[in-house]
């Protein structure tokens, strides 16, 4: 006889995008005419599909796909059949250039005016609408509406105000996905009043000098000018004194009397107005004013009975010139300060005599003008009574301790003296071979006995010296020569890219986000780090070191999401960049209370309170399961939900119902929300029909059997695994699942169905942990049946 036609490659299902082409295939052995079938009906003709056939190819091709082709094909010819479904995927779309404009222009309003900000979008319906401001839902009230319709969503501001600006983001969601979009809302208003208060930091008998801050928020444009005005104190005229520039928050006014009292105000202007005032307390205009104190002096010279000391004068002179200064003398360690001169001397500077040999002393000094005796300076350092210390001695054993071709790392030791604490530092100077002139390296002295001469031209030659410091100056210097190493050869700068470094990073909140990112340049390249195309503001968390430039974040947020860029730049202006993606996520809420509504006969529609995690989580979806008993198994019934909505068909009037639903995302599943009482659709009394008599005469009880036992299934990890058997027996059998002789009833991570006699397991995301042997037990009260297979894992070590 002829052989059999059979497939050699079967229909396979699609998911395609509205308004995308679309095509099943499948290949026959042998020449035979088919006939396509959809959702059960057989297809002669339907707008925008094609039939094709090449050979032994059969074709069905859709050119553009609209809503009416989703559903399940069968494609019959002669002894085959073959089946697969169209999904037409229809998610939120915004116009592209709508939408590039939304997200690189920002929306700009005048504090007071309407703002409307108007989203048109397509897709399948319902689409529900989310708007967000700075990472929260946006709160709605009296002066902030949003509405949304089938075709659009609006945001209207009735009265715009500073604290409206911000990121706002639109979440578009329907079942086919979620689309977001970002913008930027800038309101622009006058500045607010000056920060205060107002101070006063200059005020004589001629003139008054105040000071301000400048204002927490200056509108949203820049500052332009500050207007001063005056009122005196029992008058009601206020008085403008002036201008000063943005950048100036102090005035002088001599627009004042002597003992007079005043009030001052400080206005801010900028494009937009001008502010409220910021106001001064009452201000007395004083007579005259002695002088403010002088720094502390400072020590010129000691010897072993006199030091001579000099100062400048103070910054506040007063009301009147400064005609000389009082200086004061005390032991350190005592309290009182005795006068050095009776008479003020001019001068700013002045020898104490009389001291006494190898005491120390504090000096302070006060200037003096027609209103009195200023206040006194602070205390200059101590100082002993003594002739000046001897300069110190050369460095010991200077030398080389490593060098490259730009630096050299010089090493010493202490100098030789009966007291090795005279040493107060040391300095570092260099000069090149062609050049006679010594630079000093460091400004201050240094305390080490190392330092590092940076910045030197490679393949020169260099003199380097050290000297000693002490309270007598500089020591004796001590030299060497230093020659520096060739230049090493210049490596562009580039990424060393494997296998560890990841593009895309998924970080549970609150876990570390460590990403190390090796590359090799010389010389030594400039790194920056990027986020979302801005300067990483939180620099602190990045370390540069050999080779290797690491982000270390202790505990992730959800704000540290994003694009981060690293650019390696060399002095020859050779740039690099390598960017990675951070999703900061987290195991999602429970979503809200469920609700149960029955709009067609025998069918029931689940509807629940989103999970609080949309707001943060674009991924997120909804698992739908179902019991029909307080204490029985929970059996999946709508998975990879995006809505909060979903209909359940096969209601059977009279039986109990109970409903659960959970959020998912790539992290895991969320606490379940469930229904709190048993739901059912009353059964509708149909009169009574005649009863058929039963046949007593022959015990109908059967054994359970097994009709189609259980097969060995082989997957890879992470995919679904469903085990089914058919089986057989009256009364119906009990079925129980058991792996490696362990009852799986109670187990949630794994679903059991039993539909009418076809039982299977399902294992919705398969691991390592669940390879082994599965057992079904069938049993009545007249007997029992089992069968067993085993599950193997792909990828499981």
């Amino acid at each position: 006889s002829a052989p059999r036609c059979h497939l050699n490659k079967q229909l396979l299902g699609v998911r395609v995008l509205k308004g995308e082409p679309a095509e099943l295939s499948c290949t026959v052995s042998k020449d035979v005419t088919g006939t396509w079938f959809k959702d059960g009906l057989k297809l002669t003709s339907m707008d925008g599909v094609v039939f094709e056939k090449e050979g032994l190819v059969h074709k069905l091709v859709i050119n553009k796909v609209e809503d009416i082709h989703a559903g399940k094909y069968r494609f019959e010819g002669g002894d085959i059949k073959t089946e697969a479904s169209i999904f037409v995927e229809d998610p939120p779309q915004v116009d592209n250039v709508l939408l590039k404009n939304l997200t690189s222009v920002p929306t700009v309003a005048k504090a007071g005016h309407k703002v409307q900000i108007k989203i048109p979008f397509e897709g399948r319906l319902p689409i529900r609408a989310m708007w967000l401001k700075d990472k929260m839902e946006l709160v709605v009230d009296t002066r902030i509406c949003v509405d949304t319709t089938e075709t659009f969503t609006m945001l209207s501001i009735s009265s715009s105000e500073r604290k409206d600006c911000g990121d706002y983001k639109v979440r578009l969601k329907n079942d086919s996905g979620v689309l977001d979009v970002n913008l930027k809302l800038l309101v622009l208003d006058k500045p607010q009043p000056p920060a205060g208060p107002i101070k006063i930091v200059e005020s004589s008998a001629n003139d008054i000098t105040i000071q301000w801050k400048p204002p927490k928020d200056d509108g949203g444009k820049p500052l332009l000018r500050y207007v001063v005005e005056r009122q005196q104190v029992g008058k009601n005229d206020w008085v403008t004194l002036g201008e000063t520039p943005k950048t100036c928050t102090t005035f002088t006014t001599n627009k004042v009397e002597q003992d007079m009292s005043y009030y001052f105000r400080v206005r801010a202007v900028n494009a937009e107005g001008t502010s409220d005032p910021l106001e001064s307390d009452e201000v007395k205009v004083v007579g005259k004013a002695s002088p403010g104190a002088p720094d502390a002096p400072e020590v010129v010279s000691t010897s072993k009975d006199s030091i001579t000391i000099s100062w400048k004068a103070p910054q506040k002179i007063g009301s009147s010139r400064i005609v000389g200064y009082i200086v004061q003398k005390r032991k350190k360690g005592t309290m009182t300060w005795l006068p050095v001169n009776n008479a003020p001397v001019a001068e700013k500077k002045l020898k104490i005599t009389s001291l006494k040999k190898g005491l120390q002393y504090e000096f302070r000094v006060a200037a003096v003008n027609d209103a009195g005796i200023g206040d006194a300076s602070g205390p200059s350092q101590p100082a002993f009574a003594r002739d000046s210390t001897k300069t110190v001695g050369p460095v010991r054993d200077l030398r080389v301790k490593s060098s490259d071709s730009s630096s050299v790392t010089l090493t010493w030791k202490t100098p030789e003296t009966k007291d090795g604490s005279d040493v107060k530092g040391y300095e570092v100077e260099v000069r090149p071979s062609t050049s006679l002139n010594w630079t000093k390296c460091t400004a201050l002295p240094l305390e080490m006995t190392t330092y590092t001469v940076k910045g030197l031209q490679a393949e020169e030659t260099y003199f380097l010296r050290v000297r000693a410091l002490n309270d007598g100056g500089p020591g004796e210097a001590t030299e060497l020569v230093a020659c520096m190493e060739a230049a090493p050869p210049v490596v562009s700068p580039r990424f060393l890219i494997d296998g560890t470094v990841k593009s895309f990073l998924l970080i549970k909140a609150g876990d570390t986000i460590r990403v190390n990112i090796p590359f090799e340049a010389s010389p030594d390249p400039a790194v920056t780090w990027l986020k979302d195309g801005l300067l990483f503001p939180n620099q602190t968390a990045i370390t540069t070191k050999d080779g290797t430039t690491q982000l270390l974040i202790g505990a992730a947020e959800f704000t540290d999401s994003g694009t981060y860029t690293i650019e390696l730049q060399n002095g020859l202006g050779k740039r690099e960049t390598f960017s990675f993606q951070v999703q900061v996520t987290d195991i999602p809420q429970s979503p809200g209370p469920i609700h149960l509504e029955v709009n067609v006969p025998n069918t029931v529609t689940v509807t629940w309170e989103p999970s609080p995690s949309e707001k943060w989580e674009s991924n997120l979806y909804y698992s739908v399961l179902k019991r029909e008993s307080e204490k029985g198994v929970w059996r999946l019934v709508g998975d990879l939900v995006y809505n909060n909505k979903f209909t359940f068909t096969q209601v059977i009037p009279g039986r109990d119902y109970y409903f659960r639903v959970v959020a998912k995302n790539s992290l895991g599943a969320s606490g379940p929300s469930e229904t709190l009482k048993p739901w059912r659709i009353q059964k509708i009394k149909a009169e009574s029909p005649v009863r058929p008599q039963k046949y007593r005469g022959i015990n109908q009880n059967q054994p359970p059997r097994i009709l189609a036992p259980l097969k060995p299934h082989v997957v890879t990890t992470g995919s679904e695994c469903r085990m089914s058997c058919a089986v057989a027996g009256h009364p119906s059998p009990k079925i129980t699942w058991y792996k490696d002789n362990r009852d799986l009833s109670k187990d949630p991570a794994y679903l059991c169905m039993n539909d009418f006699g076809i039982c299977s397991l399902i294992i919705l995301g398969v691991t390592g942990q669940d390879e082994g042997e599965y057992m079904i037990e069938a049993t009545n009260e007249v007997g029992r049946a089992f069968s067993k297979a085993f599950l193997i894992i792909k990828g499981n070590n």
